[in-house]
């Protein structure tokens, strides 16, 4: 059953109050809520056509037709009766006020009656009505395909904006993803280029310089192993080695059709099952890497570098390891040494992303030095006493990995990579939570427990019962709560990477008791930020897919006179909003110093800096009982313009008016897929589907009001690796109704009705900006 308030119901309740001159007493009020007893004492003075000031009375009002508003109003044009009956009724309004909170079965809850200005929503359902009670939030399903779209209808609807933590974690993701999308296109994109023609070209001078047959078959396999990331980067077959010519056809087969878990015959001739097992679907191109020609190239080219591995205890390997750290290390292009080369390319990404999980070429040159010298003869790396030094050494070496998969065909050991994908904290997590068979897949509540969130230990130890599927799974969780509980600030500001899980981090650990609000001291709130926790995650796993290690508007017109804005609220977290300033420092200054920060992007930063200093403004002042100014209240009612500003410009890069014209279709719409565990033939997909309404009542100057803002969707479900996902296949699912069910914890705060349509006025203010 729904309930409709609407101002036409409210007005014919009005209809004999609003002409007449009688006095009225408290005991004809006593069948008035708080929000009719608000409009009918405000009704007396819109009769001599006062301006109001406060945005809801002034869109009301302009909304009638009686209604004739004078700028040149005085209280002196109130009669004695007038006088009487605003006081009359404002006694009984202020008797009203006392009851904004009362107690039903021992449980404080929200007094529904009391919210001044219900009128504006239209229809909520009996169920909601109770979610609002009680949570003092609810959260409705619709399809809006970004936040910021909600809340430029606020401001034309003149509604009051509830910002979300999730539209600024929104915001961020958009300008982490797409200045390393540009790093990526116009600076590591002619590198890789570059390093990788030139080490194919000298594994062939290896090849020919060599009279030592083991050294001559591990060039071979070297000019193999940098002939398919070269072809998939220029596409050029005409280099590709006449004895080697078919094994790199047949590689780079496998690869293109990424369907499969194989062998790779460059390092495994002889095809064992438990050795170089690749998993060939890891190069379906995805997260931004189907935007641009350019970024499929790069991100098959770089996939290649981090997937295969040399091992330590295989003599081929080994020596390939060697050839290639000493031709690194031992040579230049156009006056650049070729390891300044793959150096610019690792700590340009480690800066995003973090360090590489496993030994890689300057972890080899320690071994090239100690036992072969800075100009070593090739022959040498045959030597069978230097060979068993050489393995010994590499061994120690296997400390350095901290993400160790369970894979059968990879093994457990230490292996180079020529550029290793990245220790993440959260692959890490999951990798100790999962157990081959009785946990073959983690999930994304593994790590929101892990980083504070009791509300995801609750229930994966209670609610779900992990630790009857695999009996170590709660000491296991308990360990790893304890270790990363222990970490120091400066544990979480190594990298970009680890500073977003820190921000996400504060909005995972419970809040309760005043200074809060009451919408935030509920198990429903823990809900709401566990999911905007997640959905960040999400977003931050599909912006460094190529990298990570896995686990196995328009302006309105103006008057002269202009009322108050809507009074919006701010989801206050003063913690979340001074790491996420503390962020946009880090990555500004971390851009500058490797020179790759326009002076336009720069004062995008800028802006995007004040406006997360604002937020932490506002937080405090909510939090601390101090009223904002009018000046803020306008800037959180332009809050949808200003994001939508940042968002396009950043996208598009150039004049937003023409964003529609400059980027994909698919960057239109936030939902976005990531794949971060692999089980046999399945991979687990995290997700952000289409922004949701979130309808939160706030105690503003007193009186109970109800302000809409934007969420995140979360999406977690098992899928076949053969199709590993992309944006463009999951927002078609998403269109076409086949996406699977949110995760059961989410519906405590969800409604069952999907969105309406807020009635919108015939009259209502717009902001001028």
């Amino acid at each position: 059953m729904k309930r409709l308030f609407t101002c036409v119901l409210i007005f014919l309740s009005f209809n004999s109050f609003i002409f007449s001159q009688e006095k009225i007493d408290l005991e004809s009020l006593d069948d008035k809520n708080l929000e009719e007893l608000y409009l009918m004492r405000n009704t007396v003075f819109a009769r001599h056509g006062r301006p109001f000031k406060t945005h809801e009375l002034n869109t009301y009002f302009r909304n009638q037709d009686w209604y004739k508003m004078d700028l040149d109003f005085s209280d002196t044009l109130l009669s004695d009766i007038d006088i009487e009956n605003v006081n009359t009724i404002l006694t009984r309004e202020q008797e009203l006020l006392k009851n904004n909170y009362i107690t039903e079965n021992e449980k404080i809850r929200i007094n529904f009656d009391n919210i001044v200005n219900r009128r504006q929503f239209g229809m909520f359902s009996d169920a909601d009505i109770e979610k609002l009670r009680a949570n003092g939030f609810v959260v409705v399903p619709a399809a809006h395909e970004q936040l910021f779209y909600l809340y430029e209808k606020n401001s034309y609807k003149g509604i009051a904006n509830f910002v979300t933590t999730d539209a600024v974690l929104q915001l961020y993701h958009i300008f982490y993803d797409f200045t390393l999308r540009r790093l990526e296109m116009d600076r590591l994109y002619p590198i890789i280029k570059t390093l990788t023609s030139e080490m194919m070209r000298l594994s062939l001078d290896a090849y020919n310089n060599t009279s030592d047959e083991k050294v001559r078959e591990a060039a071979l396999r070297n000019i193999a192993f940098f002939t398919v990331p070269n072809y998939f980067l220029t596409g050029d077959t005409t280099v590709f080695h006449p004895i080697a010519a078919e094994l790199i056809r047949r590689e780079i087969e496998k690869c293109e059709r990424a369907n499969s878990r194989l062998n790779s015959l460059i390092f495994n001739p002889r095809g064992d099952a438990q050795q170089h097992n690749i998993d060939y679907t890891q190069f379906i191109p995805r997260g931004h890497y189907t935007r641009s020609p350019e970024l499929t190239r790069y991100f098959k080219a770089m996939m290649w570098f981090g997937q295969n591995y040399f091992l330590t205890y295989e003599e081929y390997d080994i020596i390939q390891a060697l050839l290639i750290t000493q031709q690194l290390y031992n040579n230049e292009v156009e006056g650049e040494r070729l390891i300044d080369l793959w150096m610019t390319i690792y700590k340009a990404t480690e800066f995003y992303v973090g360090a590489v999980d496993d030994p890689g070429p300057p972890e080899y040159m320690y071994i090239l030095l100690k036992l072969f010298g800075d100009k070593p003869n090739l022959d040498d790396f045959s030597d069978e006493v230097k060979l068993i030094e050489a393995k010994r050494m590499a061994k120690d070496l296997s400390q350095m990995t901290r993400i160790k998969v369970q894979m059968v065909g990879i093994p457990n050991s230490a292996q180079f990579r020529f550029m290793g994908q990245r220790y993440i904290p959260d692959s890490e997590i999951m990798q100790r939570l999962t157990k081959w068979p009785e946990r073959p897949f983690p999930s994304g509540l593994d790590v929101a427990a892990v980083l504070g969130s009791a509300k995801a230990q609750d229930l994966q130890l209670n609610e779900y019962k992990e630790g009857e599927k695999w009996s170590d799974y709660p000491d296991s969780l308990a360990k790893l709560i304890k270790e990363y509980s222990e970490l120091e600030p400066h544990d979480w500001r190594q990298n970009l990477y680890y500073s977003w899980v820190w921000c996400l981090k504060s909005l995972l650990e419970p809040v309760t008791g005043a200074p809060y609000p009451f919408f935030m001291q509920n198990d429903a709130w823990q809900v709401k930020s566990l999911t905007t926790s997640l959905a960040s995650w999400a977003e931050l796993r599909h912006d460094i897919i190529l990298y990570g290690k896995g686990v196995a508007a328009e302006s309105g017109n103006g008057e002269y006179w202009a009322p108050d804005p809507p009074k919006g609220y701010v989801e206050p977290n003063v913690t979340f909003y001074r790491r996420l300033g503390e962020l946009l420092s880090f990555t500004k200054k971390g851009l500058q110093e490797k020179e790759l920060l326009t002076q336009r992007m720069e004062k995008k930063f800028k802006k995007f800096s004040e406006l997360v200093e604002f937020l932490l403004t506002v937080s405090r002042k909510e939090l601390d009982g101090e009223a904002l100014t009018i000046r803020e209240y306008k800037r959180i009612w332009y809050i949808g313009g200003l994001i939508e500003g940042l968002t396009i410009s950043v996208i598009a890069d150039k004049n937003y008016l023409t964003w529609y014209q400059l980027i994909s279709e698919v960057d239109k719409n936030i939902a976005v897929i990531a794949d971060v565990a692999t089980s046999l033939h399945s991979v687990l997909e995290v997700g952000v589907g289409p922004a949701y309404e979130i309808y939160t009542v706030v105690d503003i100057d007193g009186y109970l009001k109800l302000t809409r803002g934007a969420v995140f969707t979360y999406y977690e479900f098992t899928h076949p690796a053969s199709d590993r996902l992309t944006d463009k296949q999951w927002q078609e699912m998403l269109k076409s109704g086949e996406q699977p069910s949110l995760p059961e914890w989410t519906k405590p705060c969800l409604s069952d009705q999907p969105s309406h349509e807020v009635p919108r006025p015939k009259y209502v203010y717009y902001p001028i900006r």
